[in-house]
């Protein structure tokens, strides 16, 4: 094989390979057994062909990476642009704006609430239950929501969210 070959055939399994480790406390094993019984992978035996693939490889992945950068430099300069516009619209008050304390333009502040027992009470379906994972700075992530029961929602009745509200979350690095 020609090594770069195969590590990228390595990739193309690794899914399956952590899939098949065994072990607990973050350290999994595969048998090499498994490894031997387990995987079958196919290659061109022509070693100027794996080089000619990993060529491309090689050249997607930069590609990739160009492209990642270049995401990441727009987002940074579309946040800077909001950022000063926000600034911008809320640092000078013009007189015609009322200022008034947040209590007394809502109908409600409160905190959430999570089911007795946290996740080994979740559901595999049901209602969706809004973790603070969920909640981000201008975004919300619908991916990991946890889900209850009725009898979980009734209890958690009094912290359901409803349409327009506003979600704010002040646990771990998202404000």
């Amino acid at each position: 094989f020609y090594p770069a070959f195969f590590g990228y055939m390595l990739i193309k399994i690794e899914d399956e390979l952590i899939a098949a480790g065994q072990g607990t406390s973050g350290q999994t094993e595969l048998p090499r057994k498994d490894l031997e019984a387990k995987f079958n992978v196919s290659y061109p035996t022509d070693i100027e062909e794996q080089k000619r693939i990993v060529s491309i490889l090689d050249e997607a992945f930069e590609g990739l990476d160009r492209a990642r950068e270049n995401a990441e430099a727009n987002l940074k300069s579309a946040r800077e642009l909001f950022e000063r516009q926000l600034n911008e619209y809320f640092s000078i008050t013009p007189n015609d704006w009322v200022s008034q304390k947040l209590n007394s333009i809502t109908t409600k502040i409160g905190s959430g609430a999570t089911p007795r027992g946290g996740a080994d009470a979740y559901k595999a379906e049901g209602i969706s239950l809004i973790r603070s994972l969920n909640v981000h700075d201008r975004w919300f992530k619908v991916d990991k929501l946890a889900f209850i029961d009725d009898g979980q929602a009734e209890k958690l009745s009094n912290v359901a969210v409803q349409e327009g509200d506003v979600l704010l979350n002040i646990t771990g690095a998202s404000i």
